[in-house]
This record gives C-alpha cells, structure tokens and sequence, in this order.
C-alpha cells in the first residue's frame, strides 16, 4: 500500500489460501481510493485474542479505509501495517492539503523527509535515509563483486 499525490494505492499479488489447493488460490488485487472519497481511515490496534483461537494473541495493527460509497466495510481493509498511526496520520494530513501537492516522486513538497522516514520506519528501516541508501548500495557492490568472482570461479572449472 502506497500513497501519491492523486490518493492511496493498494495492492496484493496473486497467493496461497485456505488449504493451499490450487483451486483455493486468491488471485492479484489492485484498488486505488482517490483522496476526495476518503471520509475516514480507521485504525485498529493490536488487543485480545484472534477470533479464530482464544490461546493466539492480536499482534498485528488494522487500518480501514473508509469512502463515501461503501457501506458499511472500509473500501480498503489491512492488517499488519508497521507504522499503522504514521500512515493514517499521512492519509489524513495528505486528504487535508488536497491534491496536486506532491512531487513526481509522490513525495510532498516540503515533507520529503519526513514521509520517507515514515515509510521506512513502516518497512522496519528508521532514521537516516541517505546513511541507509549508501549501505544498501555498499552492500550491492558487494554482492555483484562475490557473483563476478563466483563466474569467473565457474568459467575457470569448464576450460
């Protein structure tokens, strides 16, 4: 799940369900909720038992999208999100300001940084976003210098 400068994109690839059949399979998803037909985003926080077993404990947050044509349930409806109040509070704030106020990027003029770290903290990153590119880049090179390293090996073995 996303948000841009038009509203909040969701999306959940084709995967396994119930007994794990072919014939139980859930195909993709893809909603998109602009911002002008959000009336309300819900938010759900972890408390009590699953209803399925009373002995495994809610873990996980729940936020609800809520539109002015559904009735009754949210129009988007997830569990397990991170940063659950980060992302409704950015929802609510972006509703606020109104459309056309983001970048190309999707990120808001003025609140590059903090959307970003929000985002990552919603991934399970945090703080410095530039320290965070450079490791992730350092460890690329690394990868890509073991696997030329690995072709070179395996070009050796076959002369």
């Amino acid at each position: 799940m996303w948000i841009d400068a038009d509203g909040v994109h969701y999306f959940v690839d084709k995967h396994k369900s119930g007994c794990r059949c072919q014939c139980e399979d859930k195909g993709a998803v893809t909603k998109f909720v602009p911002f002008d037909r959000i009336q309300d985003v819900t938010l759900q926080e972890p408390a009590g038992a699953v209803p399925e077993c009373c002995c495994v404990q809610q873990r996980l947050h729940h936020v609800g999208i809520q539109t002015a044509g559904a009735s009754g349930a949210p129009e988007i409806d997830v569990w397990g999100i991170k940063d659950a109040i980060g992302f409704r509070n950015a929802v609510l704030q972006a509703k606020a300001e109104g459309p056309g106020r983001m970048t190309a990027g999707g990120v808001r003029a003025g609140a590059a940084k903090s959307k970003t770290s929000s985002i990552l903290s919603a991934a399970g990153g945090g703080g410095n976003v530039e320290a965070l590119l450079v490791e992730n880049n350092t460890l690329l090179r690394k990868q890509l210098k073991l696997l030329e390293v690995i072709a070179k090996a395996s070009q050796e073995k076959m002369e």
